[in-house]
């Protein structure tokens, strides 16, 4: 599923379920997905995964693919998920593309390596197991799936859906296909059959396989169960039947197997497959012999064997070739095998030798905890260092991995601060993962038990932040109130709740009284010199005087708030101010101002280390190439946003949903648009400071399926809601409410919001007086005060609004006979229209000129390039040229402060509209139009 830049559509519904397929269709469906990116036919990627329980044939399907594609100019990257490394941060995207350099991201550097070898063609990334994949690669294989919408990129996976895991749900409903794969039919089963034993099963045997529901792994293991017990006779020349005594076999596979493997003749080959089911991931024979007290020599003959068996892979040539069990359901029954003494020694005889070998502190905290596991199980004194290793060695880099690792030690805990500590960290570590609704449940858990008072402030300081970045501001305002009905409340506390408070109350739309009652405290803050506390309240009011129509206010507010001197407490919410400036700048100075303003809070940030206001950054540059008419540009940043905002948990995406979803409407894209708005208001997410966002793009969304009296009906409600958003909000969307009436024959909405807006005051946002000229000339037809709107727009930057006052001032010439006036101010809205791709702008305004008698010309005005390098943005034009010098996407960012992800969807629109595969190509383009335009 696509948006409506070609890339992936953020903000989509979740998929109902994985599509059932037989295996011929599985393997239509891969090739009609996947073919097109792996052979350079498409300039985008895509993401297909498939699921099912264990044994079904996932990798084997997968495996035939890749295979192919071997032979295609993709570049191949595999990777497998084993559960001995599931809380070893990164192993399974180190396997895929190395080991970052040291203090390097490792999300980062995978992304920038499978970009990288995108710019030279198509690249396949097989990842299977992927139910077994750690946190942390799980994060960053989450990031390339993203990607898959923008690079040249075929991502496949192979997963099982049981038992449920979120983060790999999460995964599965974001690629463009889940299929899950379905039960052989009776004629592979027979196929399959025959491959075995080279006859035909007959009808008893076939009635004997009904129990396998179709699952080959299944099969085959029944057909070995039957052949050991001489359960099987010949019939005729070619065929198979069960013996008339045989008995009727087992339906669960894991029974099955493991009496399979109680029944070997070779027990030192048993005790073999043990070892390698202890250690649960492929090993050295060399390390093998160590775990089992022998000699590499004395393995060989029993792992010949096995390998012929076909339980264990891997080569004996060679002591550091690594042997492994071929399946996990053959590890899994052999592991249920080993009475619980022998399984726990193994454990920590691995434990050891991993240790001593200076192995990962997550693979031997693992063996540990298996050593002490069991009813009759010792406590041992080195799990808990082992496990605190494991989590710092995950801290920075993989969170989600940390917090795994933490939420075991109390278990181990050597005394109740430890614990305490612990569950602290854990719940900070998913927060830091964007686990929000897991942190929240962490921190309530753990509170009522929590004595010391630091520890107590940490976990309600971290409760607070995490419901409020998860936007659940009823559950955030509840923990905040109840320390505050105290009596006995420190000052400092007092004032720094409080002003939290009030800022949730201005997220949630209820800033006007909010502002209120900061104002009132204000004189107790300063007399305290509370600075902390006077750095929120400043930013608060600054986004209430912004909302209020007081932008110039608010930036001046914003700087006394940069001013104060504070904490490393305050120090944090004074960064965190950093996004708001260009916002301010916006409505005050126009568009150019702005745009400056977020090259230096993206800079300032950059500098500050503060990575968590990115996805903010990205929504305030979007708005701003929104208003600017730059719709390519702001989706790239609100696409970028989005996705970080989903990576980190953030519930504050109503704004960018609601503009996203217009852009869609307004591209003609109506399907996505009703799409993406049903997806948030399923989440049941506040509208941030009360402006409804998603219903501006709902408006648009019924204006362009040209259902015009349901949406002047909708436009109605909409306006009655307005005033609470403030007049900024009523400013935003008047002109399309106002339209909406004139055309939906609703002429008096249209009056009733000029008499409204007329009546606001908003000197303090001088950039956006136009809107009140535009909603003016609306309502009287008055062509030179629409005009005079237009230019004031223009003169701001406020190209998309400018565009619609083009279009009224074209309708109220030509309705005054004025048909030539009517005629240019067409053309000039139409240049605006075509340069944001606003496809149904233009045929609405098409059509409401024809209706009053004005057509065009025969000698159109030149329209605006769709392609070649005349079409590309001024940032596209910027990145094109970085990437002709040969720079990453993260150097490109870098450069230019933009996120690689903002970086990667410019790269692919460039490529779009130059009809090129590569980044090699836009390079050897590029040059190519330096030396034409030098010579001219």
């Amino acid at each position: 599923m696509t948006g409506s830049d070609g890339g992936p559509q953020i903000g989509r519904p979740a998929v109902g379920g994985p599509e059932e397929l037989s295996r011929n269709e599985i393997d239509h469906r891969l090739r009609e997905i996947l073919l097109p990116v792996i052979n350079g036919s498409s300039r985008a990627g895509a993401s297909v995964a498939l699921t099912g329980p264990a044994g079904i044939g996932k990798s084997y399907l997968a495996s035939e693919f890749v295979d192919q594609a071997r032979s295609s100019p993709a570049q191949v990257l595999t990777a497998v998920g084993d559960p001995a490394r599931r809380r070893k941060s990164f192993a399974v995207i180190n396997d895929l593309v190395g080991d970052p350099p040291r203090g390097e991201d490792p999300t980062e550097f995978v992304f920038t390596r499978v970009d990288s070898m995108c710019a030279g063609g198509p690249v396949l990334v097989w990842i299977d197991d992927v139910h077994q994949v750690d946190a942390a690669s799980l994060r960053a294989l989450r990031r390339l799936v993203w990607a898959a919408g923008n690079l040249p990129l075929a991502v496949l996976l192979a997963a099982r859906t049981q038992p449920s895991r979120e983060q790999v749900d999460v995964i599965l409903q974001q690629t463009d296909l889940c299929i899950q794969v379905g039960p052989m039919d009776p004629k592979l089963i027979r196929t399959l059959v025959h491959s075995l034993v080279g006859r035909w099963p007959a009808a008893n045997l076939m009635r004997a396989f009904d129990a396998t529901g179709g699952n080959p792994l299944f099969i085959k293991e029944l057909f070995r169960s039957l052949e050991s017990r001489r359960a099987l006779r010949p019939v005729g020349r070619d065929s198979l039947d069960l013996s008339d005594d045989a008995v009727s076999p087992t339906a669960e596979l894991g029974p099955l197997v493991r009496d399979l493997l109680r029944q070997m003749d070779d027990e030192s080959g048993l005790e073999l497959l043990s070892a390698l089911a202890v250690l649960a991931t492929p090993a050295s024979l060399a390390d093998i012999a160590d775990l089992m007290f022998t000699s590499v020599e004395a393995l060989r003959p029993m792992l010949e064997r096995l390998r012929r068996s076909g339980l264990v892979i891997g080569s004996s040539g060679s002591d550091t070739d690594l042997i492994g069990v071929s399946h996990d359901v053959y590890r899994d029954a052999a592991y249920e095998l080993i009475d619980e003494p022998a399984r726990r020694a193994l454990h920590k005889r691995a434990a050891e030798l991993l240790r001593a070998s200076g192995s990962s502190p997550a693979l031997v905290a693992r063996h540990l905890l298996r050593a002490a596991a069991g009813a009759d199980a010792t406590a041992d004194s080195a799990i808990e260092p082992a496990l605190w290793e494991a989590a710092r060695e995950s801290t920075d880099f993989a969170p989600a991995v940390a917090a795994e690792l933490l939420a075991e030690i109390p278990t181990y805990a050597a005394a109740t601060d430890h614990a305490g500590t612990a569950v602290a960290q854990q719940a900070r570590a998913l927060f830091l993962s964007g686990q929000m609704r897991q942190a929240v449940d962490v921190v309530q858990a753990q509170l009522p038990a929590t004595t010391d008072p630091r520890a107590q402030a940490e976990l309600f300081r971290l409760l607070i932040q995490s419901q409020v970045d998860a936007a659940q501001t009823a559950a955030a305002l509840r923990t905040i109130e109840g320390p505050l009905a105290a009596p006995d409340l420190p000052l400092e506390t007092r004032h720094q709740l409080e002003q939290v408070h009030a800022w949730v109350r201005i997220l949630n739309g209820d800033w006007q009284a909010a502002a209120a009652d900061i104002s009132a405290s204000m004189p107790a803050l300063v007399a305290s010199d509370d600075r902390n506390a006077q750095a929120q309240a400043l930013v608060s009011l600054s986004c209430a005087a912004h909302l209020d129509g007081r932008s110039l206010e608010a930036s001046a507010l914003i700087e006394q708030q940069f001013a104060l001197q504070l904490d490393d407490e305050g120090r944090q919410a004074q960064t965190s101010a950093l996004v708001w400036p260009p916002f301010f700048d916006l409505f005050a100075r126009g568009v150019e101002p702005a745009r400056q303003a977020v090259l230096d809070t993206r800079r300032r940030s950059q500098e500050l280390g503060a990575s968590w206001l990115s996805a903010y950054h990205c929504f305030v540059a979007a708005g701003i190439a929104f208003t600017a008419g730059d719709w390519n540009d702001a989706l790239a940043e609100y696409t970028s946003g989005l996705e970080l905002a989903e990576e980190s948990g953030s519930g504050w995406i109503s704004i960018a949903i609601g503009q996203v979803a217009y852009m869609d409407a307004h591209r003609g894209n109506i399907r996505a648009a009703q799409d993406r708005l049903r997806h948030f208001s399923s989440r049941r997410l506040p509208l941030q400071f009360g402006s409804d966002d998603p219903g501006w793009g709902a408006l648009a969304a019924l204006e362009a399926s040209g259902d015009t009296e349901a949406a002047a009906v909708f436009a109605r409600d909409l306006w009655a809601a307005a005033p609470a958003g403030g007049p900024i909000w009523m400013l935003q969307i008047a002109p399309d409410v106002c339209r909406v009436g004139l055309i939906g024959w609703a002429p008096g909405l249209c009056e009733r919001v000029a008499e409204e807006i007329s009546a606001l005051d908003y000197s303090g946002s001088p950039a956006f007086a136009h809107s009140v000229d535009l909603v003016m000339g609306m309502s009287g037809g008055d062509v030179d005060l629409l005009e005079t709107a237009a230019t004031s727009a223009t003169n701001y930057g406020f190209t998309t609004v400018a565009g619609y006052a083009l279009e009224e001032a074209a309708c109220a010439a030509a309705t005054a006979s004025q048909l030539q006036r009517a005629r240019d101010r067409m053309e000039d809205a139409l240049a605006i229209y075509d340069r944001m791709g606003a496809v149904t702008d233009r045929d609405r305004l098409l059509a409401r000129t024809r209706s009053l008698g004005v057509r065009r010309g025969s000698r159109e005005r030149h329209r605006p390039a769709r392609t070649g390098p005349a079409s590309l943005t001024a940032t596209e034009r910027r990145v094109a040229g970085l990437v002709r010098e040969g720079l990453t996407n993260p150097e490109i960012g870098t450069r230019l402060y933009l996120s690689p992800r903002t970086v990667q969807v410019h790269v692919s629109h460039i490529l779009g509209k130059l009809d090129l595969r590569s980044r090699v190509d836009v390079a050897t383009a590029m040059a190519s139009e330096a030396l034409a335009t030098d010579s001219l």
